[in-house]
């Protein structure tokens, strides 16, 4: 459904105001709130059926990593296009209409700082993508312990 404001709270999931003006208490992220969505999820997984409000629950605490990754997404192009804005310069004229580009004379210095912050992103993306893999691996290894408990 589409809404006429695009802006929607990923607290109540309300349109027309974000999560910091949301006036809806949130729930407290503790024990009981894992464990309720662990139970609810191993309904889900044994094929029994949840009722509206708990496939509701679950359905709404599943989407707050993807509106997280989303709002980061957001945030992180605000501040690209804000940088690019800040990067625009003026071209100057003389009194003859020669133009005058005074931006080309530090374009080699600006090319090695782009190069060296795209090494520095690749990097980046290797360890965090070395990071992904370990932590897939403790889960599957978290998941092989709780098996073994349970059958034991």
């Amino acid at each position: 459904m589409v809404q006429k404001y695009g802006i929607q709270c990923y607290n109540c999931k309300e349109f027309r105001h974000v999560s910091r003006e949301c006036h809806k208490p949130k729930r407290a992220k503790d024990a009981a709130y894992y464990r309720e969505k662990m139970l609810l999820c191993k309904q889900d997984e044994g094929g029994i059926q949840l009722n509206a409000e708990q496939a509701d629950w679950k359905d709404d605490t599943d989407d707050e990593s993807d509106d997280q990754e989303l709002e980061a997404h957001y945030m992180y192009m605000a501040k690209v296009q804000s940088e690019s804005v800040h990067e625009t310069y003026l071209i100057e004229q003389d009194t003859q209409n020669v133009l005058i580009e005074s931006v080309d004379m530090n374009s080699n210095s600006e090319q090695i700082d782009q190069n060296d912050e795209d090494v520095d992103l690749a990097k980046e993306r290797a360890l965090l993508a070395s990071l992904i893999e370990k932590l897939k691996c403790e889960i599957d290894e978290s998941k092989n312990r709780n098996k073994f408990l349970e059958t034991s």
